[in-house]
C-alpha cells in the first residue's frame, strides 16, 4: 500500500530520545563501522529516494538537501545513469546553488507536469532563502559546507560540518508547506542531540576589522585594546563573546593599515573615512589610494565587485570549458579575477545603453549572472554616495583623480595597495605560492588564473633569482589545503615597495658597498643599487606625505590640488605625478607571458 499524502506515513518514528534498544544500538554500531560519518551515505541516499518513489503515490516533489555543488553535481550524474531516476519523463533532477543563474533557480519553483516527480538537489539556500511549494518529501543529509574564522591562523576557513538543531528543524519545515510531508534525516537521534543548538554567531565566524572600525566610530569602546572601556572589553560583553585573538588581530591590522592610533586605538583620518565606507577596510584603502593613483573609477568599480559574490554563474558539467574560455576571454590577458569584473561591469555599461536584448545575450553566452552583476552595479551607487560624503570627489567625475583610468599598471597598484598584506610569492619552478605567514597555497579553482592554460596555473617560468607575486583577496582553508580568491597576478613588484607595507627598510651588503637590500616587513626582499635604494625609499616618503594629506583633506582632490590650501606640496605633487610614468614604464618592460 502506496502512502496518499495524507494519511500517517509508515516509516514515521514519533521517539524522541537518543536511548535506543539492543537491535537498534546494534545496527547502528554496525553502519557507524562501515561508513565514514563525516561524509554524506550516496547508497543510502539512492536506498532513501529508492524508498520514496516506492512507497507513495502522487507527484510530490523531493527535496534532498547537500553539502555544496561538488555534492550536487555528482549526485545528479549518478541519479541521471541510475533507474529510474534517468527517465526524464518521468523523473526532473534539478539542482539548486545560489551560484546557478536565477532562471534555473526559478525552474525549481515550477510543478512539473502531471505524472513527472521533481527532485531539487540544494544546499541550504532551500532553508530559509526559497520555498518550493510543492515539496512532499525532505531527505536531509544534515551536512553543510560551513565558513568560518580561525583566529590563530588569521584566515577563513571553508569545510564541511554537521548543522544545527534548528537548521535541521527548518529543513524538516519544507515539508509539506501546502499538504502533507515527510522527511528523512540520515542521521541518528544520537547525532541530532550532539549537534548544536544553533548556528554560530557571525562574531565567531568572521574576521572582526568592520565591527572594530564601527565599534569606535559610535563611541561605543573609545578606549585603547587594554582599557575596560576598548574595544576587547565591549566585544567580550557580547552574548557569543569572540575569541579575544580575533579580536587582537582586527586591532593589529587596522594599526596596520593606518586607521587606528598603536596605544589607544582612536581613529586616524584615514579610519574615520573606511569607518564611513561599506567596504572591507582594506578594499575601502584601495578605493582611496586610487584617487592618487588616477583610477578611481575602475577602483571602485572592482572595489564593490569584491565586496559581493562573484557574478559568473556555475556551469553544469558539460559546459564547464565553455564558461572557462568565456571567462578568459573577458580577462583580457590581464591575469586578474577583479579585472575581469571591471571588463564585465564596462561591457554591461556600454551594452545597456542598446536595450537589454544585446545585455541579456552577453550574459547567457559568458555564463553571468544577470541579478548578480546587476546588484554589483547598484552597489557602485551607493559607494559613490559614502566617498563623496566624505569630501571626496564622485569617483566617475572625469577629472584628475581618473587621468590614468584605462590604464592596468595603475589598476595594479591599486589593487596591490589595498589588498595587502595578501600578497603571495613563489620563485623558478615552483607551482604552489607562500604568503606572508609561510602558508602555502594554491589559487582557487574559481579563479580565472586557475583555468587550464594561464601562467599562473603552471610552474613559475620567471628568470632564476627573481619572484612572481600573486595579491588575493582571501585565504581560506579548505579539508586539504589554502587557496586564494579573486587574485591578480602583479607585472611588477614596485607597488609592493612603494605603496605596501607599514615600512620599506634599506641594508648595505656587506661584500659589496655597492649594493644594497630593500626589505618590506621582513618579507619582500631585494637586492638592487644602493643608490637606487635610498632613492626609493625617499621616493616612498613623499608618497606616503601625499596619501596621508590627501586623506586629511580630501577635498582638495576636486581640482587635482591646484590652488587648494592645505593641498599637497609641489613635492608630494611631483612623486604622485612621476608614479605614474615608473609603474606604467615597470609594466610595459615586463616579459609577454
Amino acid at each position: 500500500k502506496k502512502w496518499d499524502g495524507v494519511s500517517a506515513f509508515e516509516a514515521v518514528n514519533h521517539q524522541n530520545t537518543s536511548n535506543l534498544d539492543f537491535k537498534d544500538e546494534l545496527l547502528l554500531n554496525r553502519y557507524q563501522a562501515m561508513h565514514d560519518d563525516e561524509q554524506v551515505d550516496i547508497t543510502l541516499l539512492v536506498e532513501v529516494l529508492h524508498y520514496i518513489i516506492q512507497s507513495s503515490s502522487g507527484d510530490g516533489a523531493i527535496l534532498v538537501f547537500l553539502p555544496g555543488w561538488q555534492e550536487i553535481s555528482e549526485f545528479k550524474l549518478l541519479l541521471e545513469s541510475t533507474a529510474p531516476f534517468n527517465n526524464r519523463s518521468k523523473y526532473l533532477v534539478l539542482p539548486l546553488h545560489s551560484g546557478i543563474p536565477s532562471k534555473d533557480q526559478r525552474e525549481t519553483l515550477r510543478v512539473p507536469p502531471h505524472g513527472t516527480r521533481k527532485i531539487v538537489l540544494s544546499t541550504n539556500i532551500a532553508e530559509t532563502s526559497l520555498t518550493i511549494e510543492d515539496v512532499a518529501f525532505v531527505v536531509d543529509s544534515g551536512r553543510a559546507k560551513e565558513k568560518s574564522y580561525d583566529p590563530h591562523l588569521k584566515t577563513s576557513t571553508l569545510h564541511q560540518a554537521w548543522i544545527s538543531q534548528a537548521s535541521s528543524k527548518q529543513r524538516r519545515g519544507r515539508a509539506g508547506r501546502t499538504k502533507a510531508g515527510v522527511c528523512f534525516h540520515l542521521f541518528s537521534r544520537r547525532r541530532f542531540e550532539s549537534m548544536a543548538e544553533f548556528t554560530q554567531s557571525e562574531l565567531l565566524r568572521t574576521p572582526l576589522e568592520e565591527m572594530a572600525l564601527h565599534c569606535k566610530k559610535l563611541d561605543l569602546a573609545p578606549g585603547g585594546a587594554d582599557d575596560e572601556d576598548g574595544v576587547p572589553a565591549f566585544l567580550a560583553k557580547a552574548l557569543s563573546p569572540p575569541h579575544p585573538k580575533s579580536v587582537s588581530n582586527a586591532l593589529t591590522l587596522l594599526v596596520d593599515l593606518g586607521a587606528m592610533l598603536p596605544d589607544t586605538n582612536e581613529l586616524t583620518h584615514l579610519g574615520k573615512c573606511l569607518a564611513t565606507l561599506s567596504l572591507e577596510p582594506r578594499v575601502g584603502k584601495m578605493v582611496i589610494w586610487s584617487y592618487l593613483l588616477g583610477c578611481t573609477k575602475a577602483a571602485s568599480n572592482m572595489a564593490v565587485a569584491m565586496s559581493y559574490k562573484s557574478p559568473f554563474s556555475l556551469p553544469p558539467p558539460h559546459l564547464r570549458r565553455n564558461a572557462d574560455m568565456a571567462k578568459v576571454s573577458l580577462s583580457n590577458n590581464s591575469e586578474s579575477d577583479q579585472i575581469t569584473v571591471l571588463h564585465v561591469l564596462q561591457k554591461r555599461d556600454a551594452l545597456s545603453k542598446r536595450g537589454g536584448g544585446e545585455w541579456n545575450r552577453f550574459c547567457r553566452d559568458n555564463f553571468i549572472g544577470h541579478s548578480s552583476i546587476q546588484m554589483i552595479s547598484d552597489l557602485r551607487k551607493n559607494l559613490a554616495k559614502e566617498v563623496t560624503s566624505l569630501g571626496f570627489p564622485a569617483p566617475t567625475d572625469a577629472s584628475y583623480h581618473n587621468r590614468h583610468n584605462n590604464d592596468h599598471a595603475l589598476w595594479q597598484a591599486a589593487i596591490a595597495a589595498g589588498v595587502y598584506p595578501n600578497v603571495a610569492c613563489r620563485s623558478r619552478g615552483d607551482v604552489n605560492f607562500k604568503t606572508m605567514t609561510n602558508q602555502k597555497c594554491k589559487i582557487h579553482t574559481s579563479s580565472v588564473n586557475a583555468i587550464k592554460g594561464q601562467p599562473l596555473n603552471s610552474k613559475s617560468t620567471v628568470p632564476k633569482g627573481e619572484m612572481e607575486f600573486v595579491c588575493f583577496g582571501e585565504m581560506v582553508k579548505g579539508s586539504f589545503f589554502f587557496t586564494l580568491n579573486n587574485t591578480t597576478h602583479l607585472a611588477s613588484p614596485l607597488p609592493l615597495l612603494l605603496l605596501c607595507g607599514v615600512s620599506l627598510s634599506v641594508m648595505p651588503m656587506s661584500e659589496d658597498a655597492s649594493k644594497a637590500v630593500l626589505n618590506v616587513d621582513d618579507f619582500i626582499v631585494f637586492q638592487t643599487d644602493a643608490e637606487l635604494a635610498s632613492h626609493l625609499v625617499i621616493f616612498r616618503k613623499r608618497l606616503e606625505s601625499a596619501f596621508w594629506r590627501a586623506v586629511a583633506n580630501p577635498s582638495a582632490l576636486q581640482d587635482g590640488f591646484s590652488n587648494v590650501e592645505d593641498g599637497l606640496t609641489d613635492v608630494e605633487q611631483d612623486a604622485i605625478e612621476v608614479l605614474g610614468a615608473v609603474l606604467q614604464s615597470a609594466h610595459r618592460s615586463t616579459n609577454v607571458r
